[in-house]
């Protein structure tokens, strides 16, 4: 009878999909542990089966949380470099804009200095040739 139950329940594990989900991250569980389980199993009962195949799935259950966990956090960090780049980039951006503004200022009051200095050198001529009249 015993047999009988653990050869049940060897099918309903084999045919979960907690026991595909359980082979894929063998890094944890290793498939190793459940072969042995089942060699045992004419020394144990089909609820210590369960209870292993149970405690292998809980640790790949931790481990998957664990690394979903990890995933969030690193996206977090992704984003937050992402954003300090952004608010960089827009700091160096305005700082372009205020040096260029300032340039333009510059050469405005060039522009006003010469003009200002060929008008006072116009009125200068004009106030020596009015003396020479």
């Amino acid at each position: 009878e015993i047999m009988e139950r653990i050869k049940r329940f060897e099918k309903l594990i084999l045919n979960s999909k907690a026991y595909s989900l359980y082979l894929k991250h063998k890094d944890l569980c290793e498939r190793r542990n459940i072969e042995v389980l089942y060699r045992a199993k004419g020394h144990r009962t089909a609820h210590l089966v369960q209870q292993e195949a149970q405690r292998l799935f809980s640790l790949w259950a931790e481990k998957a949380l664990a690394q979903q966990r990890e995933e969030i956090k690193a996206a977090e960090e992704r984003r937050v470099r992402m954003m300090q780049r952004k608010h960089e980039m827009q700091k160096a951006k305005s700082e372009w804009e205020h040096e260029k503004e300032v340039e333009q200022v510059k050469k405005k009051m060039c522009r006003m200095e010469e003009e200002f200095k060929e008008k006072q050198h116009e009125g200068k001529l004009i106030v020596k040739e009015n003396k020479r009249k």
